[in-house]
């Protein structure tokens, strides 16, 4: 029997401290973008979202963390009832119209695999979705069922905004947890509790377009190639083609993008337990320092035109043909099989000198904690996570599957990209990305003073992270407090 329903819920205080989550967010969508008004409701023709100002003002300054209370029954009114189906709220994140797309299918087929619920699909951007979220939660209106990320798994689950879901997996025995891919279940988890079964995981790898190497005369670069490799193919891809200015690498100011250089070269951004910043590492340092070279020594890396979409905006550029690679994971194959008009494929990323060491993340789908309908919302979940459906994210190309049973479908013979086996390999010398509860605080304070001042200024590297560790470090502390260590 299924015991959430009056455990687990956020009391309006807990939600409104949540409002220091999403205020990080807010400065991350609005940099260098028009504000747009955020949708509530994924539209017949969804456009593309890109990082757009937050639907509902949050707090300037992020609220100190603090250990959640007691939960008790949240004010919230319930989904709509007639006639044995119960009318259900998913929320979840898109980039691009294909996506949206593709999940409103997704919740009218969980809707007829389950047969009495009503599953209606709402979207934002990934900017967005981290401040809606806590916003919805402090009126009272967060969805049912809610997408998950792992680097955010720690801040959001810690005040208590998801159902644990390890009740509801042991009172069902035809539920088999194993089938998941255990990195990927570590990752959704926090202190030992399980709250979003995944959709997807996977590694960074690195997109070619085939089309601008063939025309610049450059060779395609084979699996076990290296960082000076890489920098002598960008540099020869670096030239005007078709009267084009073309980079050999499209460039990004998102964190994420660095840490696979991070872990290649042998560093890390924080130490095993998370208690203090390995920023200054020397073997950090030099990542770092490597990937502004791209950019500012070499001249190899597109300029970055769209600072505030920092997500999607070297996808963007490298699907314009304006770059020909770019690092990112195989949650993209469903963008660039709709919008790469040129050929292209993958290869695995560069070695460093520890090797080529990508970042393993992925996302998944949870119940909220305010749901009044937690066991319809349960076989929603496993709805949308089920083999089937897992298969349709896997053939789609919005993901390598969480589930081992569905794997075999994400490889597509008759679709790009020619060597979808990349992922797998990849994935064997690959690292967690590892986050902490303070990370939605953490990714705004380094991309405001590290990141931006290294890709977008060019400022010196060691100078900048040596103004930013001490901020970086605080948040660290305060993240070691909230999670009671």
């Amino acid at each position: 029997m299924i015991r959430h329903e009056t455990s687990t819920h956020l009391t309006r205080r807990q939600a409104l401290r949540l409002l220091g989550i999403g205020a990080g967010v807010t400065l991350l969508a609005a940099c260098g973008q028009n504000a747009q008004p955020a949708p509530t409701s994924a539209p017949a023709k969804p456009a593309a979202p890109a990082a757009q100002s937050a639907a509902t003002t949050a707090p300037a300054k992020p609220a100190e963390a603090a250990k959640p209370a007691e939960p008790t029954p949240a004010n919230q009114q319930a989904p709509a009832k007639t006639g044995g189906t119960v009318s259900l709220r998913f929320f979840f994140w898109t980039g691009s119209e294909e996506e949206s797309q593709f999940w409103q299918q997704m919740a009218a087929d969980a809707s007829k695999a389950v047969g009495n619920v009503d599953v209606k699909f709402e979207t934002d951007s990934f900017a967005n979705y981290w401040t809606k979220l806590p916003a919805d939660a402090a009126s009272g209106t967060v969805a049912d069922i809610l997408g998950l990320q792992s680097l955010r798994a720690a801040g959001f689950t810690s005040r208590n905004l998801y159902l644990p879901l390890d009740d509801f997996i042991k009172d069902d025995k035809d539920f088999d947890l194993s089938d998941f891919d255990k990195t990927i279940v570590d990752g959704l988890s926090y202190k030992g509790k399980l709250y979003a079964l995944s959709y997807d995981f996977g590694p960074y790898v690195t997109y070619l377009n085939k089309a601008l190497f063939q025309k610049a005369g450059v060779p395609l670069p084979k699996p076990d190639w290296s960082w000076n490799d890489f920098v002598e193919t960008a540099k020869a891809l670096t030239k005007t083609i078709d009267g084009a200015e073309v980079f050999g690498s499209v460039y990004s100011n998102a964190f994420d993008r660095v840490v696979p250089f991070i872990f290649s070269n042998g560093g890390d951004y924080a130490n095993e337990d998370f208690t203090k910043s390995t920023l200054s590492a020397p073997e950090t340092v030099e990542a770092f320092q490597f990937y502004a070279d791209l950019r500012f020594k070499q001249n190899a890396a597109a300029p970055i035109t769209d600072p505030g979409n920092f997500n999607n905006s070297d996808r963007d550029q490298m699907q314009a043909g304006r770059g020909a690679m770019y690092m990112n994971g195989p949650w993209q194959f469903i963008n660039m099989r709709s919008k790469m008009k040129d050929d292209w494929d993958i290869t695995t990323l560069p070695k460093g000198k520890a090797g080529s060491i990508s970042t393993v993340a992925g996302s998944g789908f949870g119940i909220s904690s305010s749901t009044k309908y937690p066991k319809e919302a349960w076989a929603v979940v496993k709805a949308l996570t089920s083999t089937d459906g897992l298969k349709k994210v896997a053939a789609s190309g919005r993901g390598y599957p969480g589930r081992k049973s569905a794997v075999e479908a994400f490889y597509k013979k008759v679709a790009l990209p020619q060597h979808q086996e990349i992922i797998g390999e990849q994935l064997k010398t690959s690292k967690a990305y590892r986050t902490n509860p303070t990370w939605q605080e953490i990714t705004t304070q380094l991309q405001s003073s590290l990141m931006d001042p290294i890709t977008l200024e060019g400022k010196p590297v060691a100078d900048v992270i040596k103004a930013a560790e001490p901020g970086y470090q605080s948040l660290i502390d305060r993240g070691v407090q909230q999670a009671g260590r």
